[in-house]
């Protein structure tokens, strides 16, 4: 992009979105809390299969999204039956997020399919471990011909989107990945391409075998009848909330809102929210308990339920309202004037909490029992299908005799408000009435002393068929208990016995719940506010116990709100805490209700920048943050960007640390004294807090960079304590500075600035991962093979042909036969090595993976010599003939007697070769090493020649298990 100087904010005047509303989708599956098209086509709900389910534990948008675990036996997924991607010719666009949790070796071609149609595969796409690592990819097949496109690798266990276009009108297909069209393919209008199907899989392969199921979490999939633009394909990438697959072609109404549609157990005390469409200028509310009301009222006919016309504010508070109450509301928006255009919305709606809910942990015991029907049967819900109980004796409580008594000890002391009984229902029971009839009902908070509970009449008599539901409700008035106690002193009939089917107790909620952070959260920052979604009932404030121990927690304070800063406890990191809220109300009996224990862990470091939030649009470029010498070139002679000699000013994307993006620094100090890139902060961040004791840099040099590196905290400098040389290694290294010894007050950090300083120093210079934190980054000192072409085999006696460069696997030895020719020398790089030119070399090997064991070669010897390229940094490998054997060599080589291996995957002992320290120490001396490469070649042993093979796993065989160098130096 250009670099410019930002002037003022743009007004827009139309949305990116500009599309008027049209009947343009097809299906839309949420996954907020079931498998409902949310578009209203019935016929299109998904039919989960397996472990499907909606979960809220890692969400995209909204409450809930598809949760898979896939088991590799059970068809997992969610199947939509329907023609309702067909007849052909059509144009369909899919979309979808996705977060895999695993990508198992099962299947064709280790694929795990996120969505593809039946029967046939003419929309389809997955994950594919191999071929380069776990890649998204695309696949279509037409009467054209059969389509497929290959996207980034996807080892980040984040949220991405994914996108195809298929148009058999215009003859294209197109495939996206994170909001970015990836690629197109030209299908033919003549041949009239198909699409017909009947249905459609989310999360597995059109078979649904089980096989290539997906493993991990779905969200937001939407089908549409029309072709996105990449405009609202970038739309519903970068602003999922507002253009979502509801509202992609209708930016101008609201959205996200707040409670969710069809949400359920709504807090009373509710505040609505949304957010605001593109356009608006104010917002109608339309609120009330009848759906026909809401929908069709207006500003002309407001029906009573127009709550508010004309507001500026994103926010409704209806006071607090009914228990167990299905509301419905409307946000109607209207534009600024001249026109005052107003766009109705949608109707949705929620419930509100009930007054009580469940007691959940409960222990029963009774007097005496008969036979199989223990006391616990009446609180396991044996014998209940949707609160209606069976016939089946062995599923409800008998007594051996009466007058019997049943308890129950609860988990803790409830406020009580109701008990269902369900009576004994046996089929013989309104002939001989085993039922309860004349009850006594005690309550406790001890178990010692108990209390009767007054005005409980004669139980009703139970049917006596299936089906039965309830029939007996006793008010409890809020009488506080951990114990009941039920004594039957007489029955419903002439039996000799008292019986009961099930009971469940209410209680009023007078606990603090649903803790955010979530109980057991790790990664935590540790200035983590601590909340709460629901206040018990009746409270009046929040006492706060915060602890590191579970059983000895202190008071860290009382609050009003459902929130408590943590700021006065100063959370160290690396640290478990555990907390609880108490809810208090002097005014009550009790007057404290004590919470659960709620436990998180916080994270390692505090992240300062980690250079992934910058974006190529206006005021979040990486260089409108970190300021170079772009306006100021007499004085700074830093230009931040990918290749600001072609204009390219966005972040780095390819020398990367951590994640996706790096700052990259070009400098060059011909005219300038130093060159630096400063960030400024909005906010002053306190450097003391949480334990910190180091500021750790991880830096990427270039060979040819000159110059010393230094930082500066609110402009007092640093410079950098390590060998300056190591601004020309091509490696991320880690700058671990001890805050303690800087003797600043860092409590008020305000800018932080990397610079490179030397009269005509220049270079290129990359910056990732700065962070705070009680201990130092520790050197990367392994490497494993990173692309295709990085390992490789030579046929050493067939005239030096090489293998094909995607080999699944690489055989030391012999290729599997014991023909001359199949004799092989293998070839391994590595590139990026964080070893200072000169170091001392401790000790260094190579790690191996097994990849087959099981042929009869496989138990022969083989005896290899490493050596490495005499070379500073050498080349990826190629095809062309003796490419590993025609490079020049150490003088240095180690013997390897390659062990048999025994195991299948292993990666042990026996698949570890020698020390290779003198190899590797060659390759550092060596006067131009900067760290970009090292080449190891494994050639056959001619003092001991091998006679079998080691099958060892490749880059494209298993990524994750490529060769592994290992170096440790001083």
């Amino acid at each position: 992009m250009k670099k410019s100087l930002i002037l003022g904010w743009m007004i827009i005047a139309m949305g990116a979105s500009t599309l008027s509303a049209t009947e343009g989708l097809v299906a839309y599956w949420p996954f907020d809390k079931d498998f409902t098209n949310a578009e209203g086509t019935a016929a299109f709900d998904g039919i989960p299969a397996g472990t499907a389910e909606i979960s809220s534990e890692d969400v995209k948008v909204g409450a809930g999204a598809l949760k898979i675990a896939d088991d590799t036996t059970t068809a997992s997924h969610v199947v939509v039956m329907g023609d309702f991607v067909g007849p052909a010719p059509v144009v369909r666009t899919v979309v979808g997020w996705y977060k895999y949790a695993d990508i198992d070796n099962d299947g064709s071609d280790v694929r795990n399919f996120i969505w593809e149609t039946q029967p046939t595969w003419s929309l389809s796409f997955a994950i594919r471990d191999g071929g380069g690592g776990k890649n998204a990819q695309w696949f279509t097949n037409s009467e054209s011909g059969s389509f497929s496109g290959t996207g980034p690798n996807v080892v980040d266990g984040l949220w991405h989107h994914a996108a195809v276009v298929y148009n058999a009108l215009l003859g294209h297909v197109k495939y996206y990945h994170d909001g970015e069209l990836l690629e197109t393919f030209d299908l033919g209008v003549d041949n009239n391409p198909q699409l017909g199907q009947t249905g459609f899989n989310i999360g597995t392969h059109r078979a649904a075998d089980g096989a290539r199921n997906w493993d991990g979490y779905l969200d937001e999939i939407a089908i549409f009848s029309v072709e996105l633009t990449e405009e609202q394909v970038s739309d519903l990438y970068e602003q999922p909330e507002v253009f979502n697959p509801l509202n992609i072609f209708t930016p101008e109404i609201a959205t996200d809102l707040r409670p969710s549609p069809d949400s359920t157990d709504v807090a009373r005390d509710v505040v609505l929210s949304w957010t605001p469409g593109h356009f608006a200028d104010t917002h109608d509310v339309y609120f009330g308990t009848v759906f026909n009301a809401v929908n069709d009222a207006s500003r002309a006919n407001p029906l009573d339920v127009l709550v508010s016309q004309g507001q500026t504010a994103a926010t409704y508070d209806p006071g607090r309202l009914e228990f167990s109450q299905i509301y419905q509301w409307r946000i109607d928006e209207v534009n600024a004037p001249p026109d005052s255009t107003i766009f109705s919305g949608n109707v949705w709606s929620f419930t509100t909490e009930p007054v009580s809910i469940p007691v959940e942990t409960i222990t029963a015991t009774a007097s005496s029992t008969f036979g199989v029907s223990g006391p616990e049967k009446t609180i396991d819900g044996s014998g209940l299908v949707d609160d209606l109980h069976s016939v089946n004796a062995a599923e409800m409580w008998i007594s051996a005799g009466i007058p019997a008594t049943i308890e129950y000890a609860f988990d803790r002391a409830y406020k009580l408000h109701e008990l269902w009984i369900w009576n004994s229902n046996q089929l013989i029971e309104t002939f001989v009435g085993f039922g309860g009839k004349d009850v006594v009902i005690e309550h406790s908070r001890d178990g010692e002393n108990w209390t009767v509970l007054e005005g409980v009449g004669p139980l009703t008599q139970a049917p006596g068929t299936e089906g039965y539901a309830h029939n007996n409700t006793i008010d409890f008035g809020s009488a506080v208990a951990q114990h009941v106690r039920i004594a039957v002193n007489t029955v419903q009939g002439l039996a000799p016995q008292a019986s009961l089917s099930e009971v469940r107790f209410y209680y009023i909620p007078t606990f603090a719940t649903r803790p955010n952070p979530a109980s057991g959260a790790s990664d935590v920052a540790p200035d983590v506010p601590l909340a709460w979604g629901r206040d018990g009932r009746e409270a009046g404030s929040h006492d706060v116990y915060v602890g590191t121990d579970a059983n000895n927690l202190s008071l860290a304070g009382s609050v009003s709100e459902s929130s408590f800063d943590t700021s006065a406890v100063d959370l160290q990191l690396s640290q478990t805490y555990y907390w609880r809220v108490d809810e208090v109300n002097d005014a009550m009996e009790p007057s404290t209700w004590t919470g659960d224990v709620w436990s998180f862990t916080t994270v390692d470091a505090i992240v300062i920048d980690a250079m992934e939030s910058y974006k190529d649009a206006e005021f979040l470029e990486i260089w409108a943050t970190w300021i170079d010498g772009f306006s100021d070139p007499a004085n700074n002679g830093a230009l931040v960007g990918a290749n600001p000699a072609i204009g390219d000013f966005s972040p780095e994307s390819t020398v990367v640390h951590g994640d996706k993006q790096s700052l990259p620094i070009h400098y060059d100090n011909s005219a300038a004294a130093q060159s630096e890139a400063t960030r400024t902060f909005a906010v002053a961040q306190d450097w003391t807090r949480a334990g910190v004791t180091k500021l750790v840099v991880w830096f990427h040099g270039a060979a040819g960079n000159t110059g010393q590196l230094y930082l500066k905290v609110n402009g007092t400098k640093i410079p950098y304590d390590g060998p300056a040389g190591n601004i020309a290694l091509a490696a991320w290294q880690p700058w671990n500075i001890d805050l303690t010894s800087l003797g600043m007050n860092l409590q008020s950090v305000r800018s932080l600035a990397v610079g490179i300083e030397g009269n005509g120093a220049t270079g290129t210079l990359y910056v990732d991962d700065i962070a705070l934190g009680q201990s130092a980054a520790e050197p990367i000192n392994a490497w494993r093979v990173s692309a295709s072409t990085d390992d490789a085999e030579e046929h050493i006696l067939d005239g030096g042909v090489m293998e094909s460069l995607t080999s699944s696997d690489l055989e030391l030895g012999y290729e599997g036969n014991m023909a001359p020719a199949a004799l092989q020398t293998i070839g391994c790089r590595w590139v990026g090595i964080a070893v200072p030119k000169g170091a001392t070399i401790t000790e260094a090997w190579v790690q191996f993976t097994a990849d087959d064991i099981n042929n009869p070669y496989h138990a022969q010897p083989v005896s290899v010599v490493i050596g490495g390229q005499l070379s500073p940094n050498p080349d990826t490998f190629s095809s062309a003939l003796g490419d590993i054997s025609s490079r020049p060599t150490t003088s240095a080589q180690v013997v390897w007697d390659i062990p048999q291996w025994m195991t299948v995957h292993a990666m042990g002992p026996e698949e570890r070769s020698p020390d290779i320290s003198s190899v590797i120490q060659e390759i550092v001396n060596q006067p131009d090493w900067s760290g970009e490469g090292i080449v190891l070649m494994f050639a056959d042993n001619p003092a001991n020649p091998s006679e079998g093979t080691r099958e060892a796993e490749s880059f494209n065989g298993s990524a994750s298990d490529a060769p592994l160098l290992h170096i440790g130096f001083e």
